[in-house]
């Protein structure tokens, strides 16, 4: 009988390393690995100081430690002095996110630009939909790291007011079949893709056949006019007679 799939062994998630740049998504990348160690609302809280169990106090010092070495093996050597007088994993992450978030009115300032690149987001003309949504989803992604919701409507609604026209007949369709408010991004981007796959074998093939023609009219004339067949050697034939009656 085959072992449960919580029985298997897993391989320890990496750790991204922080070199100073991209900020926002490495701080997702680690709340996600502190919250599959069970790590993360210690490092959110803090340790509870009011705590009078000294075993409970002493294992969350222990979780706090733990959770403080996995921030700073996440810290490039050039940026560790900005975080080696921390004592606590919270003080350790909240110094990385005054730095390269900033406060409140910083962050606000950050997120009215993300909102207005958000707004300006246009499908260029020879981009893949995947390619789109990429873009998109990295602005969403960098919204949602300064604590602003932006829910799948807004995505959706967003992606499909800005395609290129040549997804305008397939734009109406999905928004009577859907409703908007439940139709998930990866969804709409799979059937976004299925249409771009037909147009793009659409003009596949398309371009074989004009290729083929052009081929087809450039061997026509000499299988269809008897003439230009005939006409050289005709010529040919004549010079050749008037030679011979020469030495006559």
């Amino acid at each position: 009988m085959a072992e449960p799939t919580s029985a298997l062994p897993t391989q320890p998630t990496p750790i991204p390393i922080f070199k100073g740049d991209g900020y926002d998504f490495w701080s997702i990348r680690m709340k996600t690995i502190l919250r599959s160690r069970d790590l993360w609302d210690l490092v959110e809280a803090g340790i509870n100081t009011a705590e009078t169990d000294q075993a409970r106090l002493k294992a969350a010092q222990k979780k706090d430690a733990h959770a403080m070495a996995i921030i700073q093996q996440a810290v490039h050597d050039q940026l560790f002095s900005r975080i080696a007088a921390a004592n606590s994993a919270k003080e350790t992450w909240e110094i990385l996110k005054m730095e390269y978030q900033g406060d409140d009115q910083i962050k606000a300032i950050k997120l009215q630009g993300l909102r207005r690149d958000f707004e300006n987001l246009l499908m260029k003309e020879d981009e893949a939909i995947g390619d789109y949504f990429s873009r998109v989803m990295t602005i969403v992604s960098q919204r949602r790291s300064y604590g602003e919701l932006v829910t799948d409507q807004t995505i959706v609604e967003k992606i499909l007011r800005s395609l290129t026209p040549r997804f305008d007949y397939i734009v109406p369709s999905i928004e009577v079949s859907n409703d908007l408010s439940r139709l998930a991004p990866v969804k709409l981007m799979g059937s976004l893709q299925s249409h771009e796959a037909r147009i793009n074998s659409r003009i596949s093939n398309q371009t074989e056949r004009t290729e083929g023609q052009a081929l087809q009219v450039f061997q026509e004339p000499s299988r269809t006019n008897p003439a230009s067949q005939f006409r050289g050697r005709g010529r040919g034939q004549s010079r050749g007679r008037g030679r011979e009656r020469g030495p006559e």
